[in-house]
């Protein structure tokens, strides 16, 4: 796992309370050129990760374009926010004391599907769900 920041900028070798871990998945669905990549953060309390999804969020959007079309995914997470871009398609996900964002984008350029979408939101809340052991 590679050293990482928090959303608030403290150091985690200076007590903050969140460690995190980037990683990538491709090809998930056969054919398909879709490549997903996904950031998880785990925080110490519920509440830090909570204040802490807030804050990833706005961190994020600032750091994408102008265009935001919402997206509906029911991923069994205590929060959700999901949005394309125009480019990528981005999921947020709170866990209990954990965040996760799912970056999700088609090498192609094809349009990547409602069931992609859902399927790789609610794999990454069972895998959460399931080593957190809850």
């Amino acid at each position: 796992m590679e050293k990482t920041t928090s959303v608030n900028g403290c150091d985690i070798d200076k007590g903050c309370p969140l460690a995190g871990v980037t990683a990538k998945a491709e090809n998930l669905f056969g054919q398909s050129s879709t490549e997903s990549r996904f950031t998880l953060l785990a925080f110490d309390t519920e509440d830090h990760a909570s204040a802490g999804f807030k804050s990833y969020v706005a961190v994020e959007e600032d750091r994408g374009g102008q265009t935001r079309v919402p997206l509906s995914v029911q991923a069994d997470a205590d929060d959700t926010l999901a949005y394309d871009d125009g480019y990528n398609i981005h999921v947020f996900l709170r866990v209990g004391g954990v965040v996760a964002h799912l970056l999700i984008f088609d090498h192609e350029g094809e349009h990547i599907s409602t069931y992609e979408v859902q399927t790789l939101a609610t794999w990454q809340v069972h895998r959460i769900r399931t080593l957190a052991g809850g």
